[in-house]
C-alpha cells in the first residue's frame, strides 16, 4: 500500500506540475514566437522533400503543402533523448513495436510500417535495407549529430518511390558547411542492473582552401533492457546479458562550389536470442553493415531553373549472422545487396506564382549470397538476383488569389512488375491566423528483393491517403492544429512461415488501413516551450485478421487507440533549463503465449504512463554543457508488442534509466 500511494502521489504531483506550467504561460507572449512558428523552409536548409518544396518563396510550415512535423536540434538537446525512438515517440501518430529476432520497427497511425512502408533518410541517403526494406531501431543513429528532423506525416512515394508509402523521416545532420567548430560529446545511461548506453561523438568542419569538409563520427554501445524475455512457450533468458548493441557511424561531406559528395558508413550490430516464436539455444549477433556514397552538382538553366544530376551508390550487408553461435545453430547467413541510382532533377520558378519540381530516376539492384549461406533460402535457389527500374516524377506548385494548389504524379516501370502511376494533389491556404490543408495521394510499395524471391505471385501494394489539417494561431505565442486522416492499403505484402515445412514466404492479403485524427498544441516564449499532442485511430472496415484485435475489430495489435504526449522546456535561467516530458498510452493488446495446441493467447496490456525529466546546464564553462535526467521515472517497463499474429512474445524495453550527457564545443 505504501508503494502504491508513493507511486500515485508522484504521478499526480508531476502531472499537476506539467498542467500548472502550461496554465501559467497562457497569458505570456514573446515577439520572437512569430518567427519560430513560421520557420522558413529555406532558412532550415532547403528541405529536400518535393511535397514541401515550393521554390524561393518565404513559405512557412503552415503554408507548405504537406502534413509536416519539424524537430530541431535544440528540442532534441533539451529533451535529453537517448536515441531516435525517444524523439519520434513524441511525434503524432508514431510508435514502435517488435518484429522478430530483436528487430524493433516503426509504425504510423496504427499501421505497421517496418518493412518498406516508412522511409528513413540521413543526409539524403536511404537507410532502409534493400533485402527486406526494413530498418531496425534502438541505439542505432547518432542523435547528437542531428540538426533537425523533417517528417512528412503522409505519403511520399510521388518523390521517393518504393519505401515512402506511409511517411518519410528525413534526418539532416550538423555535418554541413558553415559551422567551423569542433564538438566532442559523450552520453552515459545506467539502469538498475546494467548500463544503458555509452556513446561518444566527434564533429568537425575544417575548410581547406575552396573545399568544405564536414565530418561526424559516432561510436556507441548499449543494452536494450534488463528484464527477462519469455517466449510464447514459457522459455526465458536474461536480457541484461544478451541484448547488447554496438554502432559505428561515420558521415563525411565534401563541398566545392556547386559540387558535393557524401559518404556514410553505418556498422550496426546487436545480440539476439528471441527468434521468431521460440528462443534460440545460444545468443547470436546480427550485423547490419552499410556503406553509402553520393555525388551531385548543380547547373543553372536560364535565370530561375536549377538542374541537379546525382549518382547514389549503396552496399549493404543486412541481417548477417556469421559468429560461432550462428554456425553452431545452422543459422549462418551472409548476403550483400547493392544499388546504384542515377537521377536528374529540375526545379525552379516558372513565374512569380508557379514553381515546378521534376526529374528522372533509374536504379539497378543486385543481391548476392555469400559464404556458406544455403542457396535455396533466397533468390529462388540462385546465388544472385538482379532488378532494375525507371521512374519519372513531376510536381507543380501554383499560387492563386484563392488557394495554393499543388499537383504531381510519379510513373514507375519495374522490370519485374511493369508499370504503375500514382497521383498527388494538395490545396492549402493561410487566412491571417487561420490555415487549412487538404491533401490526397496514392502511394505504392514495390516489393523488395526478399519479397520478390520469397513471394508467392507477389504484387506491389498500393495505398490511398486523405488528410485535412486546420490550424489557428490563438496568440503569437501559441497555435492549435487538428488533422483528420484516412489511410487504405490494398494488397499489403505480409510475411508468413509454413508451420509444416518451416518455409518463409510473402503473400498479398486483401486490404487494411486506419482512420482517425491528431491534435497538436504549441506554446513558446522566452520562458521556454510546451508542445502537447493527441493521436487517435480506428481500424477501417476492410481489415486483416493478422493485424486486428480479436473481438475488438476497431483496434490494431500492439497500437493504443489513444496516445497523448507532452514535451516541455522551462528556462529557469539563461543557461539552466528543466525539461519534463511524458507519453501516455491507452490499453494495448498483443499475443503473449500459446496453449497446448499451439493457439496464440491474446492479452490486454494496461495503460502506460512514461514520464521523463532532463536538467540541462549550458556553458558551465565556456563551450561546455552538462545534463542529467531520468527516463521512465515510474518504472513502467514498457514492452514492445508484435503488431501482427506472428507468434513473437512482447519484448521488454529499457525501463528506468538515468542519463548523463556531456558536450564541449570549441573553435
Amino acid at each position: 500500500m505504501a508503494h502504491f500511494l508513493s507511486r500515485s502521489f508522484i504521478r499526480t504531483t508531476m502531472l499537476l506540475f506539467f498542467l500548472t506550467c502550461t496554465f501559467l504561460v497562457f497569458s505570456q507572449e514573446d515577439p520572437e514566437i512569430e518567427k519560430w512558428m513560421n520557420l522558413e523552409l529555406e532558412e532550415l536548409g532547403k528541405i529536400k522533400i518535393v511535397s514541401v518544396s515550393v521554390g524561393k518563396k518565404n513559405v512557412s510550415i503552415r503554408e507548405a503543402p504537406g502534413i509536416i512535423s519539424l524537430i530541431t536540434s535544440t528540442e532534441i538537446e533539451n529533451s535529453g533523448a537517448r536515441d531516435l525512438i525517444d524523439i519520434l515517440r513524441l511525434v503524432p501518430g508514431f510508435d514502435f513495436n517488435i518484429d522478430v529476432e530483436s528487430a524493433i520497427g516503426v509504425g504510423f497511425r496504427g499501421n505497421w510500417g517496418h518493412e518498406g512502408k516508412i522511409l528513413t533518410l540521413v543526409d539524403g541517403q536511404e537507410m532502409n535495407e534493400l533485402l527486406y526494406a526494413a530498418l531496425p531501431f534502438g541505439n542505432h543513429f547518432p542523435i547528437r549529430q542531428i540538426d533537425r528532423i523533417e517528417i512528412i506525416r503522409g505519403p511520399g512515394s510521388s518523390f521517393y518511390g518504393q519505401f515512402a508509402e506511409l511517411s518519410v523521416i528525413n534526418i539532416v545532420t550538423k555535418n554541413q558547411p558553415g559551422d567551423k567548430g569542433v564538438t566532442i560529446s559523450a552520453d552515459f545511461g545506467q539502469m538498475s542492473q546494467t548500463y544503458g548506453r555509452r556513446d561518444i561523438n566527434l564533429q568537425l568542419a575544417p575548410k581547406i582552401k575552396n573545399l568544405d569538409l564536414n565530418l561526424g563520427l559516432y561510436w556507441g554501445k548499449g543494452n536494450r533492457g534488463q528484464q527477462p524475455y519469455t517466449d510464447i512457450y514459457g522459455n526465458s533468458y536474461e536480457m541484461k546479458e544478451e541484448s547488447g548493441t554496438e554502432n559505428l557511424f561515420l558521415d563525411l561531406g565534401l563541398v566545392h562550389k556547386k559540387t558535393s559528395a557524401r559518404f556514410i558508413l553505418d556498422r550496426y550490430r546487436y545480440d539476439m536470442r528471441d527468434g521468431f516464436d521460440e528462443i534460440y539455444e545460444l545468443p547470436m549477433i546480427y550485423a547490419f553493415n552499410s556503406f553509402y556514397a553520393e555525388t551531385k552538382t548543380e547547373f543553372r538553366v536560364g535565370h530561375t531553373l536549377k538542374l541537379v544530376p546525382k549518382i547514389n551508390y549503396s552496399s549493404q550487408y543486412p541481417w548477417n549472422s556469421t559468429d560461432e553461435n550462428s554456425i553452431a545453430q545452422d543459422h549462418f547467413y551472409k548476403v550483400r545487396v547493392d544499388r546504384i541510382k542515377f537521377s536528374m532533377n529540375l526545379s525552379g520558378d516558372i513565374t512569380d506564382r508557379i514553381y515546378i519540381n521534376g526529374g528522372l530516376i533509374q536504379y539497378f539492384d543486385r543481391g548476392v549470397i555469400l559464404g556458406d549461406t544455403p542457396p535455396d533460402s533466397y533468390f529462388n535457389g540462385e546465388k544472385k538476383a538482379r532488378y532494375s527500374a525507371n521512374a519519372l516524377f513531376a510536381q507543380a506548385f501554383m499560387k492563386t488569389p484563392i488557394v495554393v494548389f499543388t499537383a504531381g504524379f510519379r510513373y514507375d516501370h519495374h522490370n519485374k512488375y511493369g508499370e504503375s502511376i500514382v497521383p498527388w494533389i494538395g490545396i492549402n491556404k493561410v487566412y491571417k491566423k487561420l490555415y487549412f490543408k487538404f491533401l490526397y495521394g496514392q502511394t505504392f510499395r514495390v516489393p523488395s528483393i526478399a519479397n520478390i524471391t520469397l513471394g508467392k505471385d507477389i504484387k506491389p501494394e498500393k495505398s490511398n491517403e486523405f488528410d485535412l489539417e486546420m490550424g489557428y494561431e490563438i496568440k503569437k505565442s501559441m497555435i492549435l492544429s487538428l488533422n483528420f486522416f484516412t489511410t487504405g492499403i490494398k494488397n499489403p505484402i505480409i510475411y508468413n512461415v509454413d508451420p509444416v515445412t518451416d518455409e518463409e514466404y510473402y503473400e498479398n492479403f486483401g486490404k487494411t488501413g486506419t482512420w482517425g485524427f491528431e491534435a497538436e498544441y504549441l506554446i513558446k516564449g522566452g520562458w521556454g516551450s510546451v508542445n502537447t499532442n493527441y493521436s487517435f485511430y480506428r481500424a477501417k472496415k476492410d481489415k486483416l485478421d493478422a493485424y486486428i484485435v480479436e473481438d475488438k475489430p476497431g483496434l490494431m495489435l500492439g497500437y493504443p487507440a489513444h496516445k497523448f504526449t507532452l514535451n516541455s522546456s522551462l528556462q529557469v535561467t539563461k543557461q539552466f533549463s528543466v525539461n519534463p516530458s511524458l507519453i501516455y498510452y491507452s490499453t494495448r493488446y498483443g499475443y503473449t503465449s500459446a496453449d497446448e495446441e499451439g493457439n496464440l493467447i491474446l492479452e490486454k496490456f494496461d495503460p502506460v504512463f512514461l514520464a521523463n525529466v532532463f536538467l540541462y546546464y549550458k556553458n558551465v564553462v565556456r563551450g561546455f554543457d552538462i545534463g542529467i535526467g531520468v527516463y521512465d521515472i515510474f518504472g513502467e517497463n514498457y514492452r514492445y508488442i508484435q503488431p501482427y499474429a506472428g507468434g513473437h512474445a512482447p519484448y521488454p524495453g529499457t525501463g528506468r534509466e538515468i542519463i548523463f550527457k556531456l558536450n564541449y564545443k570549441f573553435k
